[in-house]
């Protein structure tokens, strides 16, 4: 059971792919318009970012 780096490059590339759909599903709400509210919605992506980094932190040996 060889972890290593490689494995956690594709876990990075996972969870920035996943921001990035998050950021694509705001931007089509009607609000996004709005430049408060597309950063918003940015923060919000790296909220998310940042929660599926702490569980996948929290699951390694």
């Amino acid at each position: 059971m060889a972890s290593g780096r490689g494995e956690d490059d594709r876990t990075m590339a996972t969870l920035h792919r996943r921001a990035r759909s998050v950021r694509k599903v705001f931007a089509r709400l009607p609000a996004a318009r709005d430049g408060a509210a597309v950063q918003g919605t940015n923060r919000l992506a790296d909220m998310f970012v940042e929660a599926l980094m702490r569980n996948w932190e929290r699951k390694q040996p």
